[in-house]
């Protein structure tokens, strides 16, 4: 008698044991499923109103990567845009939390800050064009202006200078070439 109420004290705290698992980890869960919603509403927000950001992606690219030096005017700028959107709660909320005291950021605060950016922007659906160089065509124009306003022949290959953003095959941001 006293083995089966010491099998059954321990078949209770066996069970016991995986309720509280699988409370803890349903907890868990349901903190990942918040945070990835919100993650989602401040992606969404970004999404819908990226082409407000024109202008600042590829400095936001140079800042990351180190080849921007004067970080404090981008994010301000950054700043300002975001805080003049009408429809975008959590993306307001997501500046907030993140990128106020950006007068105080060293360089390289002001690098991982950029990745931030840089990530939100991809995971909006924004890319940045990877080419070097084109050959001009008709339809050239439509991602790239042309260094010092000097045309070039149709043809004719072009140094990418600065690469174009686009979301969904829509020019959110124009590119920069030069003759080659």
């Amino acid at each position: 008698m006293l083995v089966w109420i010491a099998f059954a004290c321990l078949l209770a705290t066996g069970i016991a044991g995986v309720i509280i698992v699988l409370i803890n980890s349903s907890g868990q869960m349901a903190e990942k499923t918040e945070k990835q919603q919100t993650q989602d509403a401040v992606v969404n927000d970004f999404s819908r109103n990226a082409s407000t950001f024109a202008g600042l992606y590829e400095a936001i690219y140079m800042v990351n990567n180190g080849s921007l030096r004067d970080t404090v005017n981008v994010f301000a700028d950054w700043n300002s845009r975001v805080e003049n959107l009408d429809n975008a709660p959590a993306l307001l909320s997501f500046r907030n939390e993140s990128f106020l005291d950006y007068e105080t950021w060293n360089r390289n605060e002001s690098m991982i800050k950029a990745g931030e950016l840089l990530a939100l922007i991809y995971k909006a659906g924004v890319e940045r064009s990877e080419d070097t160089e084109v050959t001009v065509s008709s339809d050239t124009s439509r991602y790239y202006e042309f260094r010092d306003d000097i045309g070039i022949e149709p043809g004719s290959l072009a140094t990418v200078d600065f690469p174009y953003w686009v979301l969904k095959g829509s020019v959110l941001e124009k590119g920069e070439i030069s003759m080659s």
